[in-house]
Parts: C-alpha cells; structure tokens; sequence
C-alpha cells in the first residue's frame, strides 16, 4: 500500500487556510487549491487561486468613523 499520510499536517494546513479565509471573508470570492498533496511527513499546495469578491465588502471598522468623546 501507499506510505501513512500526515494527517496533522493536513489538519493545521485546512486550520490555517481557514483562518486566513474568515479573516479576508470580505475580499474573497473563491479558494481552489488543486492539488494538496499530504505525504508521510509535511503536505505541499501544488497549485492554488485565491479569487477575489467580485463585490468586496468593507472591512470591520473601515469606513466607521470614531465617535466624539467630547459631546
């Protein structure tokens, strides 16, 4: 059979991927990553687009102007 594949590093690679994708979820419309390829040891992107929204939202906080404390 084939070599045992690192299923660690494959968790903290989608658990990054994630993480970097709920961060830039108002600039991104599209994630392809083909292929992943996890080995005995390590996992490696091949090939991946990062797409952008094709109508991107504001970020949090952007275009919010700060209240006047002195009111």
């Amino acid at each position: 059979g084939a070599a045992p594949a690192d299923r660690g590093a494959l968790v903290d690679a989608l658990v990054k991927l994630s993480t970097f994708a709920a961060a830039h979820a108002h600039e991104i419309g599209a994630v392809d990553i083909n292929p992943l390829v996890v080995r005995e040891r390590g996992c490696v992107c091949l090939d991946a687009v990062i797409a952008p929204h094709p109508n991107p939202l504001p970020s949090r906080g952007e275009g919010v102007k700060p209240k006047d404390t002195h009111e």
